[in-house]
C-alpha cells in the first residue's frame, strides 16, 4: 500500500475466485496462491466504494484484491497463553514423527519413507528450495543468536541472495501448504523420493535434510522442549497466520465434532468465509467512510487561513451527510452531539471520534500499527487507505527489533525505533573499529 511519504507496503495474498450458488466465494485453482506487495492501493476505499453489487463483480475484486478476512476480531477473543498451549500440544504430537525422519534420514534412508515426510513433502521441498544464506539465517533465529548476528545474516542474504524473491518463496510455501491440507503432497519436481530404491533419497541431498532438521526444532520449541528464540512472539505468529491463510488450515473444521475443543476449528471456519454478503457489506461500508473523507477535506478547505473565516465550500447537505455516517461508523451514538446544529459543529466533533473508530477497527483487524511487510486482508488494508485520506499522518509502524514494542511514525525503508537504530549503529561501529585493529600493529613498549 502507498500512503504519505512513500511508507513500505502491507503484503496481500490473492487468488481467483468464483461465485458458488449460495453466495459463498471459494478459490477457483486450488495451489494457485501468490503473496504481493499490495502496491497501488492509496485509493482502495474508493474502489470498493464504487463496485458494482452484482456478485461477478465482487468476485472479481476478491481476485484482484485478495479476501477481505473479515472477522479476525474473534482471534482477540482467545488469550495469548490458549495459542501458547495450542502450540506445545501441536508440536508434542508432531515432533516424535519429525525425529524418526531425522533419523531414517541419518541411517541412510532405508526402509520406507516415515509418514512426516510423505504427508509434508510439498513443505519440505519449499524449504529445501531456499537459497543456503537464508538456511544460515533461520539456523541462527533458532539458535537465539543475537541481533547483531542476525543483522550481519540478513547483510548475506541481501549479498549471496541477489535475484531472491521473498514473495515467491512464500507463495510457494503457502501453496505447500494448501496442497497438505487437501491432501495432495506427491512430491514435485525438486526431489524424487520412492524409500530405499530410489535414485535419489534425502541422504543425497543437503539441502532436503537441512530442512527436515529444521522442522525438528521449530516443532522441540513449540512442544517447549527447546528454548523460544528471542524476540520471536509464538502466539502473535500463529494468530497472524491463521488471520492471513485460514483456507490452508481448512482441516482443522473437521475437527470441531471430534475434539474436546472446537474454539479454533469454528474460528478458522469463520474466517475463511468470503460472501457475497460480507462483500457488500464491506463495499457499503467504505462508501460511508468515502463520505466523512470528502466532507472533511470541504471542511478543512472552508476555514481561511488567514482569519479563520469559513469560506463557504461546505455543502447544505454535508450535515445530513454527516448524520448519516453516525448509524454505521460510530454505532448510532449520538451522546454530545446534539448542539451541533450546522455542519461546520457537526464535522468538528464527528472527526476525532471518525479517527478513533478507524483505529479500533484497525486494530481489531490485526493490522495495527502500521503492518509493513506482512500479510493483511483487502478490508484491513481499505481501512488504511481511509487512515490516510482521513487523517493525512503518518500511521505508527511496530519497531522490526528483536522483541522490541515500540512503535515509530512509518516512513520509507524505516524498519528500527530510535532505540534499536542507535543500538544498530553502535554495534557496526564497534565491529568496523575491531575489523580494523586486528590489522594496526600494537605500539612498541617503553
Amino acid at each position: 500500500m502507498e500512503g504519505p511519504n512513500q511508507v513500505r507496503s502491507i503484503d496481500r495474498v490473492v487468488t481467483e475466485y468464483v461465485v458458488d450458488a449460495d453466495g459463498a466465494l471459494r478459490p477457483a485453482n486450488a495451489g494457485a496462491w501468490r503473496i504481493e506487495p499490495a502496491t497501488g492501493e492509496s485509493d482502495l476505499h474508493r474502489a470498493l466504494a464504487r463496485l458494482s453489487e452484482q456478485p461477478a463483480a465482487l468476485a472479481g475484486a476478491a481476485s484482484t484484491y485478495g479476501p477481505l478476512r473479515l472477522g479476525t476480531e474473534l482471534i482477540g477473543l482467545i488469550p495469548d497463553a490458549a495459542w501458547d498451549e495450542m502450540g506445545v500440544i501441536l508440536g508434542q504430537l508432531a515432533l516424535p514423527k519429525w525425529i524418526v525422519a531425522s533419523d531414517w534420514i541419518a541411517h541412510g534412508s532405508r526402509d520406507a519413507m516415515p509418514s512426516a515426510l510423505t504427508n509434508a513433502m510439498p513443505l519440505i521441498e519449499a524449504a529445501a528450495s531456499l537459497p543456503p544464506s537464508i538456511r544460515r539465517y533461520l539456523d541462527l533465529m533458532l539458535a537465539g543468536a543475537s541481533s547483531s548476528d542476525r543483522a550481519d545474516a540478513m547483510k548475506e542474504v541481501e549479498r549471496d541472495a541477489a535475484g531472491w524473491a521473498p514473495e515467491v518463496a512464500q507463495s510457494d510455501t503457502i501453496n505447500a501448504l494448501d496442497a497438505i491440507a487437501r491432501g495432495s503432497s506427491a512430491p514435485r519436481s525438486v526431489i524424487a523420493l520412492r524409500g530405499a530404491d530410489a535414485a535419489r533419497t534425502p541422504c543425497d541431498d543437503e539441502a532436503v535434510a537441512w530442512a527436515v532438521r529444521f522442522f525438528v526444532q521449530v516443532q522441540a520449541v513449540l512442544a517447549g522442549e527447546a528454548a523460544q528464540p528471542t524476540g520471536i512472539d509464538t502466539a502473535g505468529m500463529v494468530g497472524s497466520a491463521i488471520a492471513a491463510f485460514p483456507d490452508l488450515l481448512s482441516s482443522l473444521e473437521t475437527a470441531t465434532d471430534t475434539e474436546d475443543d472446537p474454539i479454533l476449528g469454528h474460528l478458522v471456519a469463520q474466517l475463511r468465509s468470503e460472501t457475497v454478503t460480507g462483500w457488500l457489506a464491506a463495499c457499503r461500508e467504505m462508501r460511508h467512510w468515502v463520505v466523512a473523507v470528502d466532507v472533511r477535506k470541504r471542511a478543512t478547505a472552508a476555514v481561511d487561513v488567514w482569519n479563520g473565516a469559513a469560506t463557504g465550500k461546505l455543502r447544505l447537505s454535508d450535515l445530513d451527510d454527516l448524520r448519516s455516517l453516525i448509524p454505521v461508523l460510530l454505532d448510532g451514538t449520538t451522546t454530545g452531539l446534539g448542539g451541533a446544529n450546522t455542519a461546520g459543529e457537526l464535522v468538528e466533533l464527528l472527526m476525532p471520534r471518525l479517527v478513533a473508530r478507524l483505529r479500533g477497527r484497525l486494530a481489531a483487524a490485526r493490522a495495527w500499527p502500521y503492518p509493513a511487510d506482512r500479510v493483511v486482508g483487502t478490508y484491513g488494508r481499505a481501512l488504511w487507505a481511509v487512515w490516510f485520506e482521513l487523517t493525512d499522518e503518518r500511521p505508527p509502524q511496530m519497531c522490526a527489533g528483536a522483541g522490541c514494542g515500540e512503535s515509530f511514525p512509518a516512513h520509507g525503508n524505516r524498519r528500527y525505533c530510535d532505540v534499536h537504530r542507535l543500538i544498530r549503529d553502535r554495534t557496526r561501529k564497534q565491529k568496523t573499529g575491531m575489523t580494523r585493529g586486528q590489522f594496526t600493529p600494537a605500539p612498541a613498549s617503553g
